[in-house]
C-alpha cells in the first residue's frame, strides 16, 4: 500500500492514504503501526478514504531513542493534520494509546469529526476525577511508574516484559516468540513515555461529555480492570454512546478479535457503508 508523509513539529509522520470519498482517520496502539487495521481496512469499500498513520517511532515515522524526548502532541497533532486534510467531517477510530490521541482530537476538532470509535482508549487520568481517585487507577500508575523506571535504567526487557504482561496477558506474553520480542525491544522507549500520561493528562471527563458526535465505545470482557473502568465512566458521560463487548477478548482485540472489532465497526458505520458501496 502506497504511504505518504506529514511533517510534525520536526519529525517525518508516515502515512497510508487510501481509497476516495468519506473519510476515515485510524489511530493505532503502541508498539504497532498502521496495519493494526487491515481487517478492518480490506473490508471496506475503496470509495471509503482511509488515512492511517504510524505514530512517531513506529513503521516507516522517525525513529524515537530516547523516553526523555517524549511529546505526546506530535501524535495528537498528526491525526489533527490528517483531519483537517479531509474535505468533510471524518470517521475516527483509535485503540488503546491511538484512542487516547482520537479522543482527544475528537474533543479540539468536533467540527472534523462525524464519528468516533474508541477500543479501550488509554485515557486513565478519568480514573482519578476531581478528589476522588478510582481504585484502578493506583495499580496502572505503578506500573507505568515501574516501566518507566526500569527503561531510563537500561533494563529493556524488564520494562517491556510489564508492559506486555499487563496489556497483551500473561500466557500470551510467555507464548510470544523470541523475535516478536525483540522488534517490539525496539519501540519500548516511546511505549514508556506513552504509559507515562497516565500520570499526566489533563483533560477530564467533562472535558469529554462535550464530545457531541455519535460514540461507539469496545472493551474486551476479559481485559484490565482499569481500562474497563475507563470505557464504562466514559460510557456513563458521552450522550448516546454505545458500550460493546468483546467475549474472551483482552485489551487487544483488534489483532486477538478482528473479525468482531470490524463487525461492530461496520455496523456503527452501516448507514456510511451502504452509501459508500
Amino acid at each position: 500500500m502506497k504511504m505518504s508523509t506529514l511533517s510534525v513539529r520536526g519529525r517525518n509522520i508516515s502515512y497510508l492514504d487510501r481509497g476516495e470519498g468519506k473519510p476515515m482517520v485510524l489511530a493505532h496502539c503502541s508498539s504497532a503501526c498502521y496495519r493494526e487495521w487491515l481487517p478492518l481496512i480490506k473490508s471496506l469499500p475503496r470509495s471509503f478514504r482511509i488515512l492511517a498513520p504510524d505514530f512517531w517511532g513506529y513503521g516507516k515515522s522517525d525513529a524515537f531513542s530516547n523516553v526523555d524526548e517524549f511529546d505526546e502532541q506530535v501524535d495528537y497533532e498528526a491525526i489533527c493534520q490528517l483531519l483537517d486534510m479531509c474535505e468533510e467531517p471524518a470517521h475516527l477510530i483509535g485503540h488503546s494509546y491511538g484512542g487516547a490521541i482520537a479522543i482527544e482530537a475528537a474533543r479540539t476538532h468536533q467540527h472534523k469529526v462525524e464519528s468516533l470509535t474508541l477500543i479501550e482508549p488509554s485515557c486513565f487520568q478519568v480514573l482519578r476525577e476531581d478528589n476522588y481517585v478510582h481504585p484502578e487507577y493506583g495499580a496502572v500508575k505503578d506500573l507505568a511508574q515501574k516501566m518507566r523506571h526500569d527503561v531510563k535504567a537500561g533494563q529493556i526487557r524488564e520494562g517491556l516484559d510489564i508492559y506486555m504482561k499487563y496489556f497483551l496477558g500473561e500466557e500470551e506474553w510467555r507464548n510470544t516468540d523470541e523475535s516478536a520480542r525483540k522488534k517490539l525491544e525496539a519501540s519500548v522507549e516511546k511505549v514508556a513515555g506513552e504509559f507515562s500520561l497516565v500520570e499526566y493528562r489533563g483533560a477530564s471527563l467533562q472535558d469529554y461529555a462535550n464530545i457531541k458526535v455519535p460514540v461507539t465505545l469496545i472493551a474486551g470482557s476479559k481485559t484490565q480492570k482499569a481500562p474497563m473502568k475507563v470505557v464504562q465512566l466514559l460510557n456513563s458521560v458521552m450522550q448516546g454512546s454505545q458500550l460493546f463487548e468483546i467475549p474472551e477478548a483482552g485489551h487487544m482485540s483488534p489483532l486477538t478479535h478482528a473479525a468482531q472489532v470490524v463487525d461492530i465497526v461496520r455496523s456503527s458505520l452501516k448507514p456510511y457503508v451502504l452509501q459508500a458501496a
